[in-house]
């Protein structure tokens, strides 16, 4: 028994200097401190022992992530194998690519900061098609769900080049404009593919007196449905 009080006395963490030699020591030294010592020590192995095994088996991953945004954003190509988009005004017979009752266009915008010269350029538009689909690299079956949509829309040609880069702002700022203007019969002005006859002028007034707003619905790659409603009159 003595030995054993001996030794948790070595043990102990806890002990205290004391200002004379006392059984060849300088520190006081108890059994309750010894046994406090051990007992901490336990702890210490068991708690580190947990936090490893938890590591190893990730049952506990803290990860912090900071967004940080570039003001000026490098150029990016949305060629037709990489992006695709399909717009349309929304229309009660939904013959909006033959029978339009507004003229959709889009152009390739480019502002420079340092001159102020500011670019337009019109993307060549046609009816949408199940190949404007099939080219894109995704595992999903865009085509089928382009499909279920209905139809009715129109989309970039395949041989269009598109860029955006930049922010409003930006020394370089390329961006993609959607205008909604009036109908007018087409004439294939820049080599249009999509050269649609315009709705009756009456029928158009007609419904545009009853609804007030008009419709232009776009969807992406993604499928994701944006339909911004406005008054033609503002």
């Amino acid at each position: 028994m003595g030995k054993i009080i001996t030794l948790l006395k070595q043990c102990d963490l806890f002990n205290r200097p004391i200002g004379l030699h006392m059984n060849n020591s300088f520190f006081y030294r108890t059994s309750f401190g010894g046994i406090i010592s051990i007992l901490f020590v336990i702890f210490m192995i068991l708690f580190s022992y947990s936090k490893f095994i938890q590591f190893v088996n990730k049952d506990q991953v803290f990860v912090k992530l900071d967004k940080i945004y570039d003001n000026n954003p490098l150029v990016s190509n949305i060629s037709s194998n990489r992006f695709m988009f399909a717009l349309r005004i929304v229309q009660k017979n939904n013959d909006f690519h033959k029978r339009p009752y507004f003229n959709i266009s889009v152009e390739q915008g480019h502002f420079l900061q340092t001159t102020g010269e500011k670019k337009y350029r019109q993307i060549i538009m046609e009816e949408c098609k199940d190949y404007h689909w099939k080219q894109l690299n995704t595992k999903s079956d865009l085509t089928s769900q382009f499909q279920q949509l209905g139809g009715d829309f129109i989309c970039p040609n395949l041989n269009q080049e598109m860029e955006i880069e930049g922010m409003f702002g930006s020394p370089s700022f390329k961006f993609l404009r959607i205008r909604v203007v009036p109908c007018q019969n087409s004439t294939n002005e820049n080599n249009q593919k999509w050269n649609p006859v315009c709705a009756p002028k009456e029928l158009i007034e007609k419904e545009v007196e009853n609804n007030g707003i008009i419709e232009l619905e776009r969807k992406d790659a993604t499928f994701v449905e944006i339909t911004i409603r406005k008054s033609p009159y503002q």
